[in-house]
């Protein structure tokens, strides 16, 4: 990937459609959505949960997927934020914006099926 593609691609504003922005509006104000929970993993455990959140979406159809991994260290914001970039079936993320989320989600655009 190109160092250009892959700033837009940390950029989720950049990458995503107006149907993607709709559905992260969606999933902030409470829709029901796939989520993952990585409170108290370790980053092997989140590694696998998180990929599997993605898998399974995908195959479901589904286009975003709530990744709570917690405001803490960093940690797993990060770990998350790495896996993302190197998923082939990820368009890209972005930064839950709503306050009672605190910042501390993802929501992931997934590729169409």
């Amino acid at each position: 990937m190109k160092q250009h593609e892959r700033q837009l691609k940390k950029d989720g504003e950049r990458t995503m459609d107006a149907d993607a922005r709709a559905l992260i509006l969606a999933a902030e104000m409470g829709a029901e959505i796939p989520e993952v929970d990585l409170h108290g993993m370790d980053r092997l455990d989140a590694k696998r949960h998180i990929e599997q959140a993605v898998d399974a979406a995908f195959v479901a159809g589904d286009r975003v997927v709530r990744i709570v991994h917690g405001a803490g260290q960093g940690i797993l914001r990060k770990l998350a934020r790495e896996i993302l970039e190197q998923n082939e079936l990820v368009d890209g993320w972005h930064s839950a914006s709503a306050p009672q989320s605190a910042g501390v989600t993802y929501a992931v655009i997934l590729k169409r099926n």
